[in-house]
């Protein structure tokens, strides 16, 4: 998967904070693709994320792994999007800006410690 080739440049899962932890469980197994997928889904509640499921199934395998790409803000990532390293969107063949923005929103979410991807 391309995004395990480019997961050493990511933040680890281990630097995620308790309560994001504790929001994303489970961490591993089926348990953790269906949670993951169902999270996915939920973040554009009108529908449109479901082209790119094949690509979060081959790439990702818990929402750990996913939350990872998170980067810290800086003076120059005024913008949600900027905050998600862009090797999550380009292994998810994501395109579109308002999709991003939506992930990156959820992303963000979790690593704050709220699942519910509202920032």
């Amino acid at each position: 998967p391309l995004f395990a080739a480019a997961e050493t440049s990511a933040r680890s899962a281990a630097q995620i904070s308790a309560p994001a932890a504790a929001a994303i469980a489970p961490e591993t197994g089926q348990g953790a693709e269906l949670e993951m997928e169902r999270w996915f889904l939920s973040l554009l509640p009108g529908g449109g994320f479901e082209p790119y499921l094949p690509a979060l199934r081959r790439e990702f395998s818990s929402l750990p792994q996913l939350a990872a790409g998170y980067l810290e803000p800086t003076s120059s990532t005024a913008s949600l999007v900027a905050r998600v390293d862009p090797i999550i969107f380009e292994a998810l063949e994501m395109n579109r800006l308002g999709h991003r923005l939506a992930l990156a929103k959820g992303i963000v979410a979790l690593r704050a410690g709220d699942g519910s991807g509202n920032v």
